[in-house]
């Protein structure tokens, strides 16, 4: 067998027997590839470890990383899930319920997505419902009336707002349009 049909059918030149060696995995590698994702985005200490499972790392060496990556606080969680919950909610106008499924998702504690929640309290959800209905709506000037309360019911309903805040929401929003616009306009 000639050296470099050896070389592509992964046999090693000295023995002629199989390269069997695990691939060595450099953590300065790896350790740069996180890096280079966490400055692109926020993870969670859940992605991050999935992260350096992808790249070939495990065990102390992981952990190792993971502690070394918290104490420089590139990575924590209690921070990520102020911020998600901040921009899902008053940026996004999702829900508290959406927020939660968010933040569970993004592989965050139960409890630092609890504390995380317990900032949006009942008038609050309220509020960023209302201004996203409302301006939903303005959107929605020449469709009458029912039409509208069924769009922006729907409209809420997917962002996880409960049913009787919908109602209500809605309701309001139906009452306080003028009077004049009662469908659309043919000329």
């Amino acid at each position: 067998m000639s050296s470099e049909s050896r070389l592509s059918s992964g046999t090693n030149l000295d023995t002629d027997e199989p390269d069997n060696e695990p691939e060595v995995v450099d953590r300065a590698i790896v350790e740069q590839r996180v890096l280079r994702a966490l400055s692109r985005k926020a993870l969670s200490e859940k992605e991050v470890r999935s992260l350096i499972a992808e790249n070939g790392l495990d065990g102390s060496e992981t952990e190792d990383l993971v502690a070394r990556l918290i104490d420089l606080r590139y990575v924590d969680d209690d921070t990520l899930a102020e911020e998600l919950t901040r921009r899902l909610s008053e940026k996004k106008g999702q829900s508290k319920s959406a927020v939660g499924r968010a933040l569970t998702a993004r592989g965050l504690a139960s409890d630092v997505v609890s504390e995380a929640l317990s900032e949006i309290d009942d008038g609050e959800e309220r509020r960023v419902a209302f201004q996203v209905a409302e301006k939903r709506a303005g959107q929605m000037g020449s469709l009458d009336a029912q039409t509208m309360e069924r769009r922006l019911s729907g409209f809420l309903a997917r962002r996880g707002y409960p049913g009787g805040l919908v109602r209500d929401i809605v309701s309001e929003i139906v009452r306080r349009r003028p009077a004049g616009s009662s469908g659309p306009r043919f000329r």
